[in-house]
């Protein structure tokens, strides 16, 4: 990135280097095109205008006016005209043209020749920041792909962290599904075994969750609403008695795709969210 930017900071310094020494240099050939215009008007028969009329017909891209402020007239060269009120059009021309570049004098007639930069030249000033954009794009794009790069790997990290997570629950997780055999053939209350049970299966439940980030859901066609009796069903002993749970389903059996274990996961966090 840091060196996109000297790049783009070094091509900024060149190009309009560039544009200063060809600026000066079409301010020479419209300094010699004044200088062929006056020569044209002081020749007389015994004048060589061979030369003259090759300078003034050697300029066919920088835009020129030469007014005439005695008799107010004014003639345009390389310049698209209107139909309509020409001579107001290249007044303005000439106000434009000043603000950019100082007139050139032609005393002993009073006229002044007013140009404007050539087509090429003022493309080449705009090129520098058209350069800059496509830089500062490509820039952005980078950057954004590098952000994307590091988030996709941390993705990963954390999606094989979670099936590790899942896998090492596996082992205690069996083993107390075992110590819960052994305690029910102890004739343990019923009722403490139930809700043992249930702790149990919780954990395998989270397990399965954990063991499914980063990998594609398992979507088949479940009834929602014992979907959400069954995600809240642990929770409804395990919350505050002050808590009041109102289901509202309609009649009729709602079957809709999805991943159960993912499904409750959602259901049991607004749960208790909302608690």
């Amino acid at each position: 990135m840091a060196i996109a930017i000297v790049i783009a900071v070094a091509s900024l310094v060149f190009s309009n280097r560039l544009v200063k020494e060809l600026a000066k240099e079409e301010r020479n050939k419209i300094e010699i095109w004044a200088a062929a215009t006056e020569l044209l008007a002081k020749s007389d028969e015994n004048t060589d205008m061979n030369l003259v009329l090759q300078i003034l017909q050697s300029n066919k891209t920088i835009p020129v006016i030469l007014y005439d402020k005695t008799s107010e007239t004014v003639t345009a060269n390389n310049i698209k005209l209107p139909a309509k009120d020409v001579h107001g059009f290249l007044l303005k021309k000439t106000d434009e043209f000043a603000r950019k570049h100082d007139p050139i004098p032609l005393e002993e007639f009073n006229q002044y020749v007013y140009y404007d930069d050539s087509f090429i030249l003022k493309r080449l000033q705009a090129y520098p920041y058209v350069q800059l954009l496509a830089i500062s794009i490509f820039i952005a794009l980078a950057f954004f792909a590098l952000m994307s790069s590091q988030k996709a790997q941390q993705n990963k990290v954390w999606a094989g962290l979670s099936k590790e997570t899942a896998h090492q629950l596996g082992t205690p997780i069996s083993s107390l599904i075992a110590w819960m055999e052994y305690l029910r053939l102890k004739e343990i209350d019923p009722a403490l075994m139930d809700e043992m049970g249930k702790d149990v299966h919780r954990l395998e439940v989270i397990a399965e969750r954990f063991s499914k980030i980063g990998s594609a859901s398992d979507i088949k066609p479940v009834a929602w609403q014992e979907a959400v009796r069954q995600s809240v069903a642990y929770l409804e002993k395990r919350i505050s008695d002050k808590v009041e749970l109102v289901f509202d389903f309609p009649r009729s059996p709602a079957i809709i795709l999805l991943n159960e274990s993912l499904f409750s996961w959602v259901i049991e966090n607004l749960t208790k969210n909302a608690v």
